[in-house]
């Protein structure tokens, strides 16, 4: 008798119900997959990973209570051999990269057709690191040559570093650009890192030297 492969036991977090809800019930028409487990939010995901049998896991990177990227470095030091999957809604490349170098076995887009997904997981329950094409757009789309000392920052990076150096409230940028404050608190430390600036002011000072404001 033909023996038949086990199903990918499948473990999503994602705070938005009718987006899981939405994956939990496309993932079911693949019988080569099973859900194991959900989670509204990255607390939550913690919680239930060790009382939990899964191959996979995959996780929103924006998430309330904890976000993917940390939900993924404590994880991983709960169980080192864990394997996830990190699903963005963001386009900008330094998420992509923070996911990598935190041990993300893959990373995909919510824009990607969700049989690219779906590919991308299988890809990773077999062993290989998983891009989707849109996943792979993002990382071409950071790839620069530095000329000037914006040209390493993103396109979102230099909209928040201008309205930051305009003396624009944190709250307001978050409402122009329709970001959550802690997406807004992470672009503002990767331009920091990215300029070598020591503190804010030093940041806007640069801002300022560049004449990034146009004043």
């Amino acid at each position: 008798m033909e023996k038949t492969e086990s199903p990918i036991r499948l473990f999503i977090a994602e705070d938005h119900p009718v987006f899981l809800d939405g994956l939990v019930a496309n993932f079911r028409k693949y019988p080569d997959f099973a859900i194991a487990a959900q989670a509204a939010n990255g607390e939550e995901f913690l919680n239930k990973i060790a009382q939990t049998e899964f191959d996979i896991a995959l996780v929103d990177i924006t998430m309330p209570n904890l976000d993917g990227i940390e939900a993924l470095k404590r994880a991983r030091a709960l169980r080192p051999e864990i394997k996830v999957v990190i699903m963005t809604g963001h386009a900008e490349p330094e998420f992509l990269n923070l996911a990598v170098s935190h041990g993300a076995v893959g990373y995909v887009s919510k824009t990607d057709d969700f049989t690219n997904i779906v590919q991308a997981i299988r890809s990773a329950h077999r062993g290989t690191k998983a891009f989707s094409p849109a996943a792979v757009q993002i990382a071409y789309d950071g790839m620069t040559t530095v000329s000037n000392p914006f040209e390493v920052l993103t396109t979102r990076e230099l909209e928040v570093l201008k309205l930051v150096a305009q003396g624009i409230a944190s709250q307001k940028i978050c409402d122009d650009l329709g970001i959550a404050m802690r997406t807004l608190v992470f672009h503002k430390q990767n331009i920091k890192e990215k300029l070598q600036a020591k503190s804010m002011a030093e940041l806007i000072h640069i801002a300022h030297k560049h004449r990034l404001t146009g004043t």
